[in-house]
């Protein structure tokens, strides 16, 4: 789930909480992000691993004593594609197959590594025509990624990824 935001005339020292809930009255923080503390600002965070059904999104401005929070949300991952990377975890520099259950994978054009803060560490150029692919992986340091197949602007899917020494 990626989530998206704009702001304009932050106050300085305001925090964005993301919040999340599977039924829609719940929230837990899942993440606090700083403001960048500029007449306009544009923020997005990548939930890798949403729950399977419905679930719910806000934000919420924390600024000293006060706060607000967005409207609230939904996604629906209940008939999602299974996205299977293999071997996982593996090497820096390895070559590993994504295995999509679906039609995801046939309209997929590279592939964005992450890292778990959600900036951008690599991108690669994929040619696909079925629902196996293959990728190796550029030499990075061993740590937690994310990997999202991407058609152009478009998100496609999303993983995880644990590479190891």
């Amino acid at each position: 789930a990626l989530l998206k935001w704009v702001t304009t005339n932050e106050t300085p020292g305001i925090q964005y909480e993301v919040q999340h809930s599977s039924d829609g009255i719940n929230f837990t923080v899942i993440k606090t992000i700083p403001s960048q503390n500029s007449a306009r600002s544009e923020y997005d965070w990548l939930h890798a691993s949403p729950a399977k059904g419905k679930n719910y999104y806000r934000i919420r401005a924390v600024e000293n004593d006060k706060d607000a929070f967005t409207v609230t949300r939904m996604l629906s991952f209940s008939n999602a594609e299974t996205i299977s990377l293999y071997p996982n975890p593996t090497q820096s520099g390895a070559t590993i197959t994504i295995r999509s259950s679906g039609n995801t994978m046939m309209q997929v054009n590279s592939v964005e590594i992450l890292d778990i803060n959600g900036r951008p560490v690599a991108t690669i150029p994929v040619v696909t025509g079925g629902p196996v692919m293959m990728i190796t992986l550029p030499v990075i340091p061993s740590g937690r990624y994310i990997l999202k197949g991407m058609n152009g602007e478009n998100c496609l899917f999303s993983a995880g990824l644990v590479l190891v020494n």
